[in-house]
């Protein structure tokens, strides 16, 4: 949940007046991330204490076991921790000017900027072919090698009650359990020019204008550790090495023009317009756009509305991925698991029921058997660049007579092309969840085994490799208020900040759209009120941080019915929640002192119902970036200036 970290981080920057209008100035950061998890797992492997079906000998450990079974041990283990450290620099070297051409009207800048961040990850493994080569074995392996490292073979009673509790012998742990490293280094070279200045006048004011120049070259390289590399990582992704390089050139402007300015229909009226042309060599070509307008009637009421466009190409990790496999249970990903059943207790909704029913899938199936292979990978030459229109209207009061500024906008946010993964079970249960299961673009992202395959019905391969999603829509109202009020002993500022989402939806892949407005991780409604007491050299804080309730009842179907009786059976809304902060902050000359407690009533996250597709859980509780996971906390910060 919370792993540990430690940062370093060193910056420093610097300037010199080369002349009296020119400066030449750099940057430099170091910053160094170490984070270690702690962790477990468990491990299992199959075998046969009798003769089975397919005349298999009974395992030489399964003495003691009567009948013909077969047995599938799972022991636990802590050999599972791993570890991530992050170099990252950043130089910058630039020159800039107040004048250009002996126009004093105009300035410049052009910045020249290297980065590198090389990062190292470690990880604790289960050797593959320590577990797969004794798969139903039926004798010693003693005098043989494993299949993959040519290691000599250990017997190992995986029914031994101390190993299944997690005491693993010294041999066992040094047969089976291993560990590697890989790395990932990712550069970027850039270069701007950016010169803005007065262009002329007009009888409103002078139009401005700003134009530049973007270069810049990114390369990644991820190697990953030998295990991953040579397929000998048991149930973990295994990958190959990703390795590509882009260039990115750019050419941008922006104008501004006043219309008007202290006339009868306003006090200014300002006109803003701005393109950018960007060609990628792994994609291609493309132009974006905005077109601003800012409106002031009087020194009380102004408006503001801005369109716009934006364009983003596949990043590189998402371009040269190489293909990398893993595995996932059945029951994991497959709402179709016993559908019958866990229609009658609920667990999954009619619509996911009826969409089983008509591909075929016995009402009864298990889950038992092989896992999922699930296949990702980049998407170089099939992925689409993403893009946006996005626009915003909005009205900013500041009544006379009184410190308080108010500012309400609407805005609307389409993006087309969105590159992303879907995870496996989001493409399964997308499919099955769909109420247009005939035509269901996700039901072409995986593939089942036949009635007379080994493991009939069962999921066979999905592939969740990055992908254009269609299209998704958000709109909303942001609001944002200010006052301040002084008192004779102190000055007290209240600000208040809400979001208050109307629409998101999301249109996978052509099919059917779906709202996710008030549902798992997207409240309609959030929103921070802060009050700021100021005295002398004390400063007083409480801030409220406040989540609206959400709720997957209509999403889930058949629970409904369920939703506000008092014979709920699962619990799909989280309530409302408000957190607390507070703080005390004393100021001694160059020195500051604050002290504070984060949520300060240990408000807990809310709790649901973990069903398969409809929340993220740890627990009982829902696990979304809304909520507070670390609890009370207590802080202190010494500050002092120089």
């Amino acid at each position: 949940m919370l792993p540990e970290t430690e940062r370093y981080t060193l910056f420093a920057n610097g300037h010199y007046d080369v002349t009296d209008t020119i400066e030449l100035y750099g940057e430099a950061l170091l910053n160094r991330r170490e984070t270690y998890v702690n962790s477990y797992r468990q491990y299992w492997i199959y075998m046969y204490n009798g003769e089975s079906l397919w005349g298999a000998y009974p395992d030489p450990f399964a003495a003691g076991w009567g009948g013909m079974n077969e047995l599938s041990p799972t022991p636990i283990t802590d050999h599972n921790d791993s570890s991530v450290s992050v170099d990252y620099q950043r130089f910058v070297a630039g020159l800039r000017g107040d004048t250009l051409f002996g126009l004093d009207t105009w300035s410049w800048d052009l910045a020249l900027q290297s980065s590198r961040s090389e990062g190292e990850y470690w990880n604790q493994r289960i050797y593959a072919d320590a577990i797969y080569d004794q798969y139903y074995r039926s004798a010693s392996c003693v005098g043989t090698v494993t299949s993959i490292r040519g290691a000599p073979c250990v017997d190992v009673d995986w029914l031994d009650p101390e190993l299944l509790r997690g005491n693993v012998p010294d041999d066992v742990a040094e047969y089976a359990f291993g560990e590697e490293t890989g790395r990932t280094i990712y550069e970027q070279l850039s270069f701007e020019a950016v010169a803005n200045g007065e262009v002329f006048d007009l009888p409103a004011g002078p139009v401005a204008m700003a134009i530049g120049i973007h270069y810049r070259e990114d390369s990644i390289d991820d190697t990953p550790g030998e295990l991953t590399l040579s397929n000998n990582v048991w149930n973990s992704s295994v990958a190959g090495i990703t390795t590509g390089s882009d260039t990115t050139q750019a050419a941008f402007g922006e104008i501004s023009i006043p219309l008007l300015a202290d006339s009868r229909f306003a006090d200014s009226l300002e006109l803003t317009l701005s393109g950018r042309y960007t060609d990628v060599d792994s994609y291609g070509s493309g132009e974006t756009y905005k077109v601003g307008l800012n409106w002031a009637i009087n020194d009380v009421v102004r408006f503001r509305a801005t369109h716009g466009t934006s364009f983003r190409t596949p990043a590189l990790f998402e371009l040269y991925l190489s293909n990398q496999t893993g595995f996932l249970s059945q029951r994991s990903i497959d709402p179709c698991v016993n559908w019958a059943g866990n229609l009658a207790t609920n667990v999954i909704s009619q619509r996911v029921a009826d969409n089983c029913a008509a591909d075929g899938i016995p009402d009864n199936l298990s889950g038992s058997g092989a896992s999922a292979t699930i296949v990702t990978g980049g998407g170089f030459g099939v992925l689409d660049a993403e893009t946006s229109d996005a626009t915003n209207i909005g009205i900013v009061l500041t009544p006379r007579n009184i410190n308080f500024r108010l500012s309400i906008d609407y805005y609307e946010i389409e993006v087309n092309d969105e590159v992303s993964r879907l995870g496996a079970a989001g493409i399964v249960g997308g499919c099955y969840g769909s109420e247009d299961f005939a035509n269901e673009p996700l039901c072409d992202l995986f593939t089942r085994n036949s009635s007379t395959d080994p493991g009939p019905f069962l999921i066979d391969t999905v592939r969740d490799s990055f992908i254009n999603i269609n299209s998704q829509r958000n709109t909303g109202i942001d609001i944002t208020a200010d006052y301040i009020h002084q008192f004779g002993f102190g000055d007290l500022a209240v600000n208040l900040s809400a979001a208050y989402q109307l629409e998101d939806t999301t249109n996978l892949l052509g099919g059917f759209v779906a709202d996710f407005n008030g549902e798992a991780g997207e409240p309609k409604l959030v929103g921070d009120l802060n009050f700021t007491f100021t005295r002398d050299d004390w400063t007083a804080f409480w801030g409220m941080r406040y989540v609206d309730r959400t709720s997957n009842v209509e999403s889930y179907g058949n629970a409904a019915q369920l939703y506000g009786t008092q014979n709920v059976n699962y619990k799909l809304w989280t309530e409302s929640v408000v957190y607390h902060n507070v703080s005390l902050q004393r100021t001694f000359g160059d020195w500051s002192a604050r002290a504070g407690v984060s949520n300060l009533f240990d408000e807990h996250p809310p709790a649901v119902t973990g069903i398969s597709g409809e929340y993220n859980t740890v627990g009982r509780s829902a696990f979304y970036s809304q909520y507070d996971w670390f609890g009370r906390r207590f802080f202190v910060n010494v500050v002092r200036t120089f």
